[in-house]
């Protein structure tokens, strides 16, 4: 399926290469457009033998890679469908650092990363005003569950 949208999401799944899994190498590639549907999504093929699946992480499976299509399949077909689109994605960096030979970014400088989430809240009266509140709610449930009791062991007793 073909999208005109202007802005296309992508994630990448990684598995491991070589000496303990420590070079990436791409085994998903899924892209969806503004509305959230799936423009592309596939397994590939991995070009060398691939020595952590990392599936606790990726989901990814040798069963999964077994008959999906070569990499440079992949690469093609990504590359048509992005572009002269706007790509977005989480952790974009790493999608396009281990498929570099993936020809899809033509403008890196055009990338932008958010800031952190800041560590200390903003608002540190909200902070108190919530604490006081989830304080109460503890409160009010531990009363509740003292009655329960107090009302269950009257019938037992």
């Amino acid at each position: 399926m073909y999208c005109t949208d202007p802005s296309l999401a992508i994630d990448c799944e990684m598995v491991g290469l070589g000496h303990l899994g420590s070079e990436s190498a791409l085994a998903r590639v899924s892209l969806v457009n503004y509305h959230g549907h799936v423009v592309y999504d596939t397994f590939v093929q991995p070009r060398e033998k691939v020595t952590d699946w990392r599936t606790w992480v990726s989901g990814v499976r040798q069963s999964d890679v077994a008959n999906a299509p070569p990499f440079d399949e992949v690469q093609k077909k990504v590359a048509e469908l992005v572009d002269g689109r706007v790509l977005i994605g989480h952790a974009i960096e790493n999608d396009t650092k281990v498929s570099s030979t993936m020809s899809f970014v033509t403008d890196p400088a055009g990338t932008t990363s958010l800031p952190p989430e800041p560590t200390r809240p903003r608002y540190p009266e909200m902070q108190a005003a919530a604490r006081t509140r989830k304080d109460q709610a503890a409160r009010s449930e531990e009363a509740r569950r003292a009655r329960t009791r107090a009302t269950y062991s009257g019938r037992l007793a």
